[in-house]
């Protein structure tokens, strides 16, 4: 086998190769089917080396292949996918990654091999690199994943997806933040969430210290620090950031602002204490309020 590859391996000769792996991956033997992942993960480094044109039918194999008998060879076609996910981001974009990505979703749900659930979780993650709005919701839902093992495979993901595609952190923000306030915590996962929320605000700050010349600041209400106007959530403590529902214009700290006694929705001082003057309650939960209730 190794002779008849090593031929073609010589010259662009990759419909062969696929050709002759495909026929192999048929036959019930896992030695055999391992050696063809090798030659397969050998073909995409050729295919990188020699910037050959790479085929969508490297796809195909594999996903015809992951639901495979034998835990070794579903665990080194997902690996596989990983290594040609960092290989060819630019290639796979093309592609319909909606099949590949719904298999390892399905791997990680219900393989019975725990480490293949979680080369596949992170094998998700690198596709998020590369198309996050497919994976993106999958990720945030494992943060409340009982596993504290799958909690920080999503965690570190969604900070690679965070800091790659800054669009995607008003996303993924404030579900860490979120996380990290639920109760009961695992004290394994506190610090690795605090610090993805601290390795994504410095990111934000890094990308933004131009733009900081011309971009208007507001100041959080919840942590103080200056944020663009332009976004909904503090990039530094990841909080959605409160609105006046009487003006619609964001809270800022520096500003005086009253909460509601029973609710404790927060407006800007003059706004409240000027509606209950006039409808005399709370524009929020509706329950009678009076001007000596805000004092």
């Amino acid at each position: 086998m190794e002779k008849k590859f090593g031929k073609l391996f010589e010259k662009e000769k990759i419909d062969r190769i696929l050709k002759l792996l495909s026929e192999y991956f048929e036959k019930d033997d896992e030695e055999l089917l391992l050696e063809n992942i090798e030659y397969l993960e050998k073909l995409c480094f050729t295919i990188k080396e020699k910037e050959w044109v790479f085929s969508k039918d490297i796809i195909d194999i594999i996903i015809k292949n992951l639901n495979n008998k034998w835990w070794h060879v579903r665990q080194d076609l997902i690996i596989l996918i990983g290594k040609i996910t960092e290989l060819f981001p630019k290639e796979l974009i093309q592609i319909d990654l909606e099949p590949i990505i719904a298999q390892l979703k399905e791997i990680f749900i219900s393989d019975n091999d725990e480490d293949n659930r979680y080369h596949a979780l992170r094998v998700i993650g690198k596709v998020g690199l590369i198309a996050p709005n497919k994976c993106l919701q999958f990720l945030l839902n494992q943060l409340y994943d009982p596993n504290p093992k799958i909690q920080v495979y999503s965690i570190n993901a969604l900070t690679e997806i965070a800091n790659q595609h800054i669009g995607e952190v008003k996303e993924i923000l404030p579900f860490l933040t979120e996380s990290l306030q639920k109760e009961n915590k695992d004290p394994f996962v506190v610090p690795i969430l605090e610090e993805a929320i601290k390795n994504i605000s410095e990111h934000l700050y890094d990308e933004k210290i131009t733009d900081f010349m011309t971009t208007e600041l507001i100041s959080c209400p919840y942590c103080k620090e200056f944020y663009p106007a332009k976004s909904d959530v503090c990039t530094n403590c990841g909080r959605e950031v409160a609105k006046c529902i009487i003006c619609g214009q964001k809270l800022q700290h520096e500003t005086d602002m009253k909460p509601c006694p029973y609710c404790k929705t927060i407006f800007h001082k003059r706004h409240i204490l000027e509606w209950v003057q006039d409808k005399h309650n709370c524009p929020s939960c509706m329950r009678s309020l009076f001007e000596e209730d805000l004092k």
